[in-house]
């Protein structure tokens, strides 16, 4: 499974579950189907303009903005997961992300297909 369909199997799922949370579309990827549709003046004024709001690199996949419930974990400000595929690598930005969220109070992970990604979300007992 690539990681467009891990991403939008976990988003129904975390809908289902009615919690406070969101995917920042600021990949490359994302990026790229833009390009396909506008000129190449337009598609560099956007990501310009994306930039100088503030878009950053790395940015993880889907970041869970209420508490763990798992006791373990409650003193965590939230979840944040990195989806990649099974054999997907994690650029340096990525793993910066997650390594100063972590610093900052967040629980974080590095998944690598669709059932590691539904177990780091079961096991932090959102579920």
């Amino acid at each position: 499974m690539n990681e467009k369909h891990i991403q939008r199997t976990v988003a129904d799922y975390l809908d289902n579950l009615q919690l406070l949370w969101c995917h920042i579309p600021n990949e490359e990827k994302s990026l790229s189907i833009l390009k396909q549709e506008v000129s190449d003046d337009a598609f560099w004024g956007a990501l310009t303009e994306m930039e100088q709001q503030g878009r950053k690199k790395g940015v993880p996949d889907v970041v869970i903005w209420e508490s763990p419930p798992k006791e373990k974990y409650s003193n965590r400000k939230g979840l944040a997961i990195e989806l990649k595929s099974e054999n997907g690598i994690a650029t340096d930005e990525q793993q910066e992300w997650l390594h100063r969220l972590t610093e900052h109070g967040w629980l974080c992970a590095l998944t690598h297909g669709l059932e590691e990604a539904m177990d780091v979300i079961e096991k932090a007992g959102y579920t």
